[in-house]
């Protein structure tokens, strides 16, 4: 049988069996906290971590994001330990680029969301972020109907909705 009580194999402190521990984690246990286990790690950089986490493709010029994606397609990159995941654009726009600016959103040039080359990034309003998804057919159909149609192409600039436009005309 095991015995309830180990020595820390970093700071040589007593730590006992919790009653959480099954017979394989306690056989396994060999530090006696969770600081004691992450003294001796190594921290890498934010900088680095990015850059291990896409490839470039030579002839569009994108930076494919390999690692983490949300249901969209955007990268995603941890943030830390109970912390949301940081956009993987948004990384990259700051980390090259500079601060983003309060009130204002990092849109893709080259409409491809797996992309996080900064050269393919820059920052606007949503209007203008709406306003090249209208241009280059990237929005809903659905979403339409919720737009004021406005001059050719764009979208946002009429006094009256698609859907309140189509209600008038029944």
């Amino acid at each position: 049988m095991s015995s309830v009580h180990k020595f820390c194999v970093r700071c040589k402190t007593r730590f006992e069996k919790q009653i959480r521990d099954s017979k394989k984690q306690w056989e396994d246990r060999k530090y006696c906290s969770r600081s004691c286990i992450t003294k001796g790690t190594i921290k890498i950089s934010l900088l680095d971590r990015f850059n291990s986490m896409h490839e470039p493709i030579p002839p569009s010029g994108c930076w494919i994001w390999t690692g983490a994606s949300d249901s969209k397609g955007y990268g995603r990159m941890a943030s830390g330990f109970k912390k949301s995941p940081l956009k993987a654009y948004r990384v990259s726009y700051e980390l090259f680029v500079g601060i983003i600016p309060d009130g204002l959103v990092v849109r893709h040039k080259c409409d491809v969301t797996s992309c996080v080359n900064p050269n393919h990034l820059e920052v606007g309003t949503q209007k203008d972020n709406m306003q090249d998804a209208s241009k280059r057919g990237r929005l809903n159909p659905i979403s339409l109907l919720n737009l004021r149609p406005g001059e050719n192409g764009k979208y946002g600039a009429g006094s009256k909705s698609n859907k309140e436009l189509l209600n008038v005309c029944e």
